[in-house]
């Protein structure tokens, strides 16, 4: 008699047999669908070449690097906050400063000079504050900037502007760097903020991350990205405007919904691209600091904007998909869509924007993608003569065209805000979030680099051109030396 034991066990048998021949006989069922692109192959012997061989990988995990004004790139870990990198050509090799012996580099960013921008923390534990130093670095120039007793927990912003340098934490307290230490100039009220979910206890409602950016006058402007921690956390309404001597709330900003933004990016030498959660797309007068709604091209096409960059040309948009998902032929579902305004970087004369050195789209590595036009007019631009996309038709200069539908297989809010950017003379290469790269030539089809083309790296975190026009890409997994290597169409 079978035993119902036995029974168990031959049928497990048939389910485990019948699925690997249902594996060797439908290659579908393992294999991701093929590209469109030219060149791609899904044949893992293919896959298996190209792999070994490309450039040779650093397994050095960077996920923060950034390249000062003469060329030489830096780059910190901080998930481990174990050395300061400089990149040599080939590899990372830490790189001693003696006054940060026994630190533990927390923070980079490089200010609007072109050096780089160190913040480092002495000491472990759970005490609060620490003995913290800020260095300076560029070229074969570094110094001291500061040193005090602070905090650098939570949601901490470090930026480098042309008049000051400052440090947000919590998305509350706002510090200057000056005369060799950091003081605390401003704290937010909660009555100056707002919650994206107002139903929300009080207690469990925590602060996104404060920005700062630097309008033409030299004023800083201050702000809460709602994209930097979570939708329902309090932002600060509004603007926070320093003149140098005085703040200024403007918690309601004129046109603008009362909402928490995404981007605040100098468009001209006098206003500024503004992304209002799910509101869309703005213009905002300089001046004034009243806002002009752009139309988007579809809709919903401009909500939860992640970054605003020109290159070249061309405005570029990056926002999260219509509905959360797009359906695209390369996968089943991606997410986050690229949109394009073409050539509105030649309508004005340069002399117009010489007095606007910081409004300049920039790469998260600091590099400026292009100088910037003036004020978008809302689309009354009829009589400009008509520009080809990248499918060859004609296509109106002053509407928006979606060149990536689908940039994304994955990632969370936090991590988009951050994505890289890189811009060559012909074209701008993009970091996905599990989903590799992608290459936007300004003339022809996007191209995707990712496992099928031999590229390893699921996630992109920083993009740098190097001056021998070697395009560097490193993430937590690795540093790939010239991401060029995995797209040999581009030019």
């Amino acid at each position: 008699m079978v035993k119902p034991r036995d029974v168990n066990r031959f049928s497990l048998s048939v389910i485990v047999l019948a699925l690997v021949l249902v594996c060797a006989l439908w290659p579908g069922v393992f294999q991701t669908p093929a590209p469109r692109e030219e060149g791609a192959s899904t044949s893992i012997a293919a896959w298996a070449e190209a792999i070994s061989s490309g450039p040779r990988a650093d397994e050095v995990h960077i996920n923060t690097a950034v390249q000062d004004a003469t060329g030489r790139i830096w780059g910190i870990n901080t998930w481990t906050n174990d050395a300061f990198y400089e990149w040599n050509g080939k590899e990372w090799r830490p790189h001693e400063f003696a006054p940060t012996k026994g630190a533990a580099p927390v923070a980079l960013r490089r200010t609007e000079e072109g050096a780089v921008l160190c913040l480092w923390r002495f000491g472990a534990g759970d005490k609060p504050l620490k003995d913290l130093l800020l260095c300076e670095v560029k070229g074969s120039s570094e110094r001291v900037v500061a040193r005090w007793k602070g905090e650098v927990s939570g949601l901490l912003r470090l930026s480098g502007t042309r008049r000051a340098t400052w440090i947000t934490l919590h998305g509350r307290e706002i510090y200057r760097v000056r005369s060799g230490t950091a003081k605390l100039v401003y704290s937010i009220a909660r009555s100056q903020m707002k919650a994206g979910d107002p139903s929300s206890p009080p207690g469990w409602q925590e602060f996104n991350a404060l920005e700062a950016v630097e309008d033409a006058r030299g004023h800083t402007l201050f702000w809460s990205n709602e994209m930097s921690s979570s939708f329902n956390d309090l932002s600060l309404r509004g603007l926070l405007e320093f003149d140098g001597q005085k703040w200024t709330h403007h918690a309601r900003l004129a046109g603008v919904p009362d909402k928490a933004f995404t981007a605040l990016v100098p468009r001209d030498a006098h206003s500024f691209w503004l992304a209002v959660g799910d509101g869309g797309l703005f213009q905002l007068d300089e001046g004034t600091l009243a806002g002009q709604h752009i139309a988007e091209p579809v809709p919903h096409a401009f909500q939860q904007i992640q970054k605003i960059a020109l290159a070249g040309n061309d405005w570029f948009v990056i926002a999260n998909s219509p509905g959360s998902s797009a359906i695209s032929g390369d996968y089943s579902q991606r997410e986050s869509d690229v949109w394009r305004l073409r050539g509105q970087a030649n309508r004005f004369p340069q002399a117009a924007l010489k007095s606007r050195a910081s409004g300049m789209g920039r790469t998260r590595s600091g590099e400026a993608l292009g100088r910037t036009s003036a004020p978008f007019d809302g689309g009354k631009m009829s009589a400009l003569p008509l520009v080809r996309n990248a499918s060859g038709n004609l296509f109106p200069p002053n509407r928006f065209e979606c060149v990536v539908r689908g940039l994304d297989r994955g990632g969370d809010s936090s991590s988009r805000t951050e994505r890289p950017l890189a811009l060559t003379k012909n074209g701008l290469w993009l970091g996905a979030l599990a989903g590799g790269a992608w290459w936007l030539p300004f003339e022809g089809a996007p191209v995707h680099l990712d496992w099928r083309r031999g590229l390893w790296m699921p996630d992109v975190s920083n993009l740098v051109l190097q001056r021998d026009g070697q395009l560097l890409a490193s993430t937590w997994s690795g540093t790939i030396p010239d991401l060029r290597f995995f797209c040999p169409s581009r030019q």
